[in-house]
């Protein structure tokens, strides 16, 4: 029976060592999306990150955030939503809340003949 516990408490030692690194590794990457006129957050845009190819969207305080690797030092975005569709790449510092400022696109819509 002490064979069997310490079997087990090998193997539990054999799994912390090895997954503890993976563990350490993540980091959550957060943003908030706000507007370059105003400054008032914009919910519900979509932003893809390349680096990790995944995407997400930002809530109703236009708040989002990705778990990413750590050695990543550059992030690439995709941020589109109503009106914005922008790209940007910036050096990744590990801060807390990155703010993105983006501005609406000006279009016109073409006059209706009825």
């Amino acid at each position: 029976m002490l064979c069997f516990s310490l079997s087990k408490t090998k193997i539990s030692i054999l799994c912390l060592f090895f997954l503890a690194p993976q563990a350490s590794a993540q980091a959550n990457f957060q943003g908030i999306i706000l507007s370059k006129d105003d400054s008032t957050a914009l919910p519900f845009m979509n932003i893809h990150l390349k680096e990790a190819n995944q995407s997400t969207t930002s809530d109703r305080n236009g708040t989002f955030s990705f778990a990413l690797n750590q050695k990543v030092n550059v992030l690439h975005l995709d941020i589109s939503g109503l009106g914005i569709i922008t790209s940007m790449a910036i050096p990744w510092d590990n801060q807390t809340v990155h703010k993105f400022y983006v501005g609406r696109a000006a279009f016109a819509l073409d006059t209706a003949v009825v």
